[in-house]
């Protein structure tokens, strides 16, 4: 009996060390969405399933039906029909992966990102390392960019991060997750897309299954 008694409170004590990200204010009501295997099997995606919440104040992009997809899911706010703040959430797969040259193949990775973004965007004040987020090392990728259709004599400024996860360390399939916010809303630095706006939601409850 004493013993189950234990068990019941050592229980008990964990989940309630599990705190729930707050959702943010003035960005609506927290949904879930989630990709399991059936999801990828539905759009074509590699395999690799998780969790994340969003607000409902956000546009929600899905992958298309009936063709490959590289991209989960999406979730964009407009004002005015003008980019405030997205955040994409693709994949990326790693071969011939070993413990001594993970580091190696995730750089590189960064590396391509940056062709990625040079297809729409001119950049500036390129940073690719491993950042310490949210209490978690991860592989990043920043920029600064401005729209390369943009003619105007002062383009607006957009700030760029993508960051690299997977469940392990060693799995060749993983997750790219890609978000880009103007200056004109609550994202100010780099750091903000991890804390501030309501994609940051998004970012801090993924979650791998």
């Amino acid at each position: 009996m004493k013993t189950t008694f234990k068990l019941l409170l050592i229980t008990l004590v964990f989940f309630s060390c599990k705190k729930e990200v707050p959702v943010p204010e003035n960005c609506g009501f927290k949904k879930t969405h989630v990709v399991d295997i059936n999801y990828n099997d539905t759009y074509k995606l590699p395999p690799v399933e998780f969790t994340v919440d969003y607000t409902d104040n956000l546009e929600i992009n899905l992958p298309k039906e009936g063709k490959k997809n590289y991209n989960f899911v999406g979730f964009v706010s407009k004002e005015n029909d003008k980019l405030i703040e997205r955040i994409d959430i693709g994949s990326y797969k790693l071969t011939g992966i070993t413990k001594d040259k993970i580091d190696e193949s995730l750089s590189n990775l960064l590396e391509s990102v940056q062709g990625l973004f040079e297809f729409s965007y001119k950049l500036k004040d390129i940073v690719a390392e491993q950042k310490t987020i949210n209490g978690k090392k991860v592989y990043t990728f920043e920029a600064v960019g401005t729209e390369k259709f943009d003619e105007n004599e002062n383009p607006e400024e957009f700030l760029i991060r993508t960051t690299l996860h997977s469940k392990e360390k060693l799995s060749p399939n993983g997750l790219m997750v890609m978000q880009v916010a103007s200056k004109n809303g609550p994202i100010q630095t780099h750091d903000d897309f991890a804390t501030k706006g309501c994609t940051s939601y998004v970012y801090r409850t993924l979650r791998f299954e």
